[in-house]
């Protein structure tokens, strides 16, 4: 295996001269189930060998990493770990806290491959990031992993379209301090994510904050869009479980304006339910 300078050296330095694209590197890494705890083998090719293990510059390991993928020899042996059962929960989170290889490697990588045990887009959006609340900073990176995941081409894949009730998109709209959010959630819409689902609190939810928000052009785009799905969306209100959002816009949050909003746009007048 020759590859070019200064590459092969690094090559020969940090892995050894005889690594090529049959090697396999074991680790053993300890796994937490129903019945406790047990050792995992994981087996890794020379290119996810040299990302995680190999202790070096990032720069450098995803210089060298690259050069190994334009040999089809080392991609196919890349890919063969990718679809590995077993790896893909370790690999797909590697990606998730190591931006500079998700980014990097993104034309190689098939990140619908990587949904487990959720959708790749899910995960990067609910994956526990930090011990502290979520900060606008930790907001701004999940949402830059998803805007590079969906360039990609990625969609929601069947097994997972199913299951949507709206949480990605509800997370989404939660993120206030970010002004692209709009934007991503449109993204997330063609990729198959769900605004409305058969979740009626996400529903309430997801209207509510459309609804507040709806001096943003985007916003005010989307729910244009989705304007019959609104009629249907149930709230509590004074504890009656029937109100609409014309109710919870007039009893609860006393804003008449986006009251005379929904009645006109929406066609969602007061009704019977409302104390």
């Amino acid at each position: 295996m020759i590859l070019n300078e200064p590459y092969n050296s690094w090559l020969k330095q940090n892995v050894g001269g005889n690594a090529d694209e049959n090697s396999r590197f074991v680790f053993k890494i300890a796994a937490k189930n129903n019945d406790g705890v047990t050792d995992v083998d994981f087996s890794f090719d020379l290119v996810w060998f040299i990302l995680i293990h190999v202790e070096a510059g990032e720069l450098i390991k995803l210089q060298v990493a690259q050069e190994l993928l334009k040999n089809p020899k080392f991609k196919d042996a890349f890919n063969v770990t990718l679809n590995n059962q077993l790896a893909k929960r370790l690999l797909e989170e590697f990606l998730l806290f190591n931006y500079i290889y998700l980014d990097g490697l993104k034309a190689y990588i098939d990140f619908s491959k990587l949904d487990v045990p959720i959708d790749f887009i899910s995960h990067c959006l609910f994956v526990k990031r930090s011990l502290e609340i979520e900060t606008k900073e930790i907001s701004e990176e999940r949402l830059k992993i998803v805007n590079t995941v969906l360039n990609t081409g990625f969609r929601l894949t069947a097994q997972f379209a199913t299951k949507d009730e709206g949480a990605v998109i509800r997370k989404v709209l939660a993120m206030n301090g970010i002004s692209n959010r709009f934007k991503v959630v449109k993204r997330l819409l063609a990729a198959g994510f769900k605004l409305f689902s058969p979740n009626t609190g996400s529903n309430a939810e997801i209207s509510v904050e459309l609804l507040s928000s709806r001096d943003n052009p985007e916003c005010l785009e989307l729910i244009k869009a989705y304007a019959p799905n609104f009629k249907d969306v149930k709230l509590n209100v004074a504890g009656n479980s029937d109100g609409n959002l014309a109710d919870y816009f007039y009893w609860v949050k006393e804003d008449m304006v986006t009251v005379e909003f929904v009645k006109s746009e929406l066609g969602v007048q007061l009704s019977n339910a409302a104390p």
